[in-house]
């Protein structure tokens, strides 16, 4: 209703599944336009990042960085981040961007504000990608 009064622009939803998502376009007669969802390294959803951006609807991850500690600290994201000169949260951030992920990280750190913004002026390559993703484990680093 509020969508028809254009009060409202845009739905989303918050870690919905795909079956959840097929059951909402059933029924539904707006469908929601962002798809929130847990992603980082070691969750990547690739299946329903895909199913997502097939159905129109735009990926958000939340704890792109997965809360830092794991992550930050995997041998591959700290070789990359060697190799392009960043740290090892700007790879992931880059990551996410690089596949098609909106991200929101956010910290209390003005510093880390800013090196989360500074994330242009490189992109992996797609072997890169391929490397990041195979270190998913679908493991939730929030609760479930």
């Amino acid at each position: 209703m509020r969508h028809q009064e254009k009060k409202v622009r845009a739905i989303g939803v918050s870690n919905f599944s795909q079956d959840q998502l097929e059951q909402v376009f059933a029924m539904a007669t707006v469908k929601p336009m962002v798809n929130q969802i847990e992603r980082h390294p070691y969750k990547v959803q690739a299946d329903l990042g895909k199913f997502d951006t097939d159905n129109g609807l735009v990926n958000e991850g939340y704890s792109p960085i997965g809360h830092g500690h794991l992550i930050l600290e995997d041998p591959v994201i700290t070789k990359l981040a060697d190799k392009y000169g960043k740290s090892p949260a700007q790879i992931v951030l880059r990551w996410q961007v690089d596949t098609g992920f909106v991200v929101f990280p956010k910290s209390s750190k003005p510093a880390r504000v800013r090196e989360n913004f500074e994330i242009s002026g490189f992109n992996l390559t797609a072997a890169e990608i391929v490397e990041i993703n195979a270190l998913d484990q679908d493991k939730h680093l929030n609760y479930d």
